[in-house]
């Protein structure tokens, strides 16, 4: 629900463009389900043309006909593309500005934070969302949002347009979805897990990296670069592990799914001709004809699954982007008082006593810290990359 939340505040503005769009999508799924129909009656004219042919019998009425579903194809695949032109172009314009309202969302929130936030967060996890996180999910609204949305329209058509035609075979068809839905959502499950992973080893990564660029001279001062190296090679590996499993999951959907096509086409080839041809009351041309169509809706059946299992790698991706914004959104923002009292003199010293602190429960930073600085006298504070050093100066502004 947070994900969908996150992206209505976006898209409620463009409901015209919606509606348009959906209508769109429910025109060419019409004219996409009805080409194995006409497929399917050229078939059967051609058969009883060769009949015709082979008795000497009338031809004309069988041609004319046979031409008029020849028209209706091409009247199909017009529309067809026309629509789905429409709804493209619709689409890329809505998605291009709502990218472009969040990346400056995100930049106006990152001038409000508070300093905590950036304390809790390595600089390249925060680059990162502005850069990988966002374009995630610019890729996968252009490609893969279009992809769900039209072969959803799609399938939920062909059930219908299957069923119009003929219950029985229509069975047929749909009788190993079960199967089907249930290796998807376990499969999606795992490729959800191993994604959202995979984004916050890299965000570490790109932390880490960061950190190392900016301090480069103290690491080489310090004598620190195996170590350096260590942690590199560490961080890498804990991303490469995560990216192999979200990619495996994810991969693993268009194969078990096209083989799932391909069994179903087989099922549909042979039970549904032991079914027509074996029926006194279904006519040879017609019992063809309802053949050739179901195996092309056979074909089609497991299209739309494919496409969407295909492009779930990329909408897991856009939705942990998405996550990962929306916790900077969720974010406090900094807080400035209208009549607080103005700071105007040091009248003795600064003294912190006995301060224990942590970012995260169980992970203290600073442990018993006790500093006096007598005004007029110089006092440093000294340590290394992660001590405590900045933690100490903001909790002494109260940034913390």
């Amino acid at each position: 629900m947070r994900t969908i939340a996150f992206f209505w505040q976006y898209f409620k503005r463009y409901k015209l463009s919606f509606v348009i769009v959906l209508l769109m999508m429910a025109t060419a799924t019409v004219f996409q389900v009805l080409f194995p129909v006409y497929v399917g009656q050229a078939v059967q004219h051609l058969v009883e043309l060769g009949r015709a042919f082979a008795q000497k019998g009338e031809t004309d009425q069988i041609l004319s006909t046979f031409g008029n579903v020849m028209g209706s194809v091409l009247v199909s695949f017009v529309c067809l593309s026309v629509s789905s032109l429409i709804y493209m172009i619709l689409m890329t314009r809505v998605i291009a500005h709502s990218t472009n309202e969040m990346r400056k969302g995100l930049f106006g929130k990152l001038s409000k934070m508070t300093v905590a936030f950036f304390d809790r967060h390595q600089d390249g996890d925060i680059l990162s969302r502005f850069t990988s996180d966002l374009d995630n999910i610019l890729q996968a609204l252009n490609e893969s949002m279009i992809q769900v949305m039209s072969n959803a329209l799609l399938y939920l058509g062909l059930v219908i347009i299957m069923f119009v035609q003929n219950a029985r075979l229509a069975w047929i068809t749909v009788a190993s979805t079960p199967v089907a839905f249930l290796l998807l959502v376990v499969i999606v499950r795992l490729a959800r897990k191993y994604t959202n992973l995979q984004q916050k080893e890299v965000g570490r990564l790109n932390a880490y990296m960061d950190e190392t660029i900016s301090g480069q001279k103290a690491i080489i001062v310090q004598g620190m670069q195996e170590e350096i190296i260590k942690g590199f090679i560490e961080q890498n590996d804990r991303v490469r592990s995560a990216t192999f499993k979200g990619r495996t999951f994810s991969g693993l959907l268009f194969p078990i799914m096209n083989g799932m096509n391909l069994i179903n086409t087989a099922i549909v080839i042979f039970v549904g001709s032991a079914v027509l041809l074996s029926d006194p009351n279904v006519e040879t041309a017609v019992a063809v004809g309802l053949i050739t169509t179901f195996t092309q809706f056979s074909q089609q059946y497991y299209q739309p699954i494919i496409q969407i299992a295909a492009s779930w790698g990329s909408l897991q991706l856009a939705f942990t982007g998405a996550d990962r914004i929306q916790e900077m959104f969720d974010a406090p923002e900094e807080v400035r008082p209208e009549n607080a009292p103005a700071f105007t003199e040091l009248t003795d010293s600064v003294e912190i006593k006995h301060v224990d602190f942590s970012y995260v429960e169980g992970k203290p930073i600073l442990k018993d810290v006790s500093i006096l600085a007598p005004k007029g006298k110089m006092t440093a504070v000294v340590g290394s990359t992660g001590s405590g050093k900045t933690t100490i100066m903001n909790l002494l502004n109260r940034f913390l």
